[in-house]
């Protein structure tokens, strides 16, 4: 699971992750920058529904998809949407195993969805170009989930909530704040769905990154 392919997580180049410009500590490892959907309303029924189930299997609408059957699955459907579902206690890493996997079959937007809690879904996401880290301007936050259960802003021990950290980020710029989402590969699916959506929910574009 801590392949360079997997690690690389949203980019197609299997190298260094890049340093983000700015004074604020770069990912720790390569980060994907996303683009942002407005709104929540989209239909989850609408897309391939890809299941991350607790016995460690993963199904495509229905139909099991071992190995890199979820790249099969997804370039016989070039360009449609996925609707990414697991459990709460589902770990980053098997989630980073599939985006790798269905990012090789093709740019798509994706949504994060937990199982059981309709509140906890993020909003539309898009693969992006592999330059976009290291070019994209404006305001930027670093949140690190740690495995003992801490969230840190910028390397600090988050204080409050992270909407109000984004928010206030967002205010020293005109182009949306970037956030960088970082965690070990066994984070909970529900943390990252959760800090996502927040950070989304200020308007903020979104960065994936696998901690070492």
């Amino acid at each position: 699971m801590r392949s360079c392919a997997v690690l690389a997580l949203l980019l197609a180049a299997c190298t260094k992750a890049q340093p983000l410009p700015s004074s604020l500590p770069a990912a720790p490892a390569a980060a994907s920058v996303a683009s942002v959907n407005p709104g929540l309303e989209a239909p989850l029924e609408k897309g391939l529904r890809v299941e991350l189930r607790d016995d460690g299997t993963v199904d495509v609408d229905g139909v099991n998809a071992s190995g890199d059957g979820v790249k099969k699955a997804f370039a016989k459907q070039p360009g449609d949407r996925a609707l990414i579902h697991a459990s709460a206690n589902v770990e980053w890493g098997r989630v980073v195993f599939v985006l790798d996997q269905m990012k090789r079959a093709g740019d798509r937007e994706f949504v994060f969805v937990v199982d059981g809690d309709p509140a906890l879904r993020t909003k539309g996401i898009t693969f992006p170009k592999a330059a976009d880290v290291d070019s994209e301007l404006g305001p930027r936050v670093l949140v690190t989930l740690s495995p003992d259960g801490s969230t840190h802003v910028n390397r600090t021990a988050l204080t409050g909530s992270l909407r109000a950290h984004v928010k206030e980020a967002s205010s020293h710029g005109e182009s949306p704040v970037l956030v960088v989402v970082s965690a070990d590969t066994r984070t909970a699916f529900a943390r990252i769905v959760e800090t996502v959506r927040d950070a989304q929910l200020e308007g903020a574009r979104i960065a994936l990154a696998v901690s070492p």
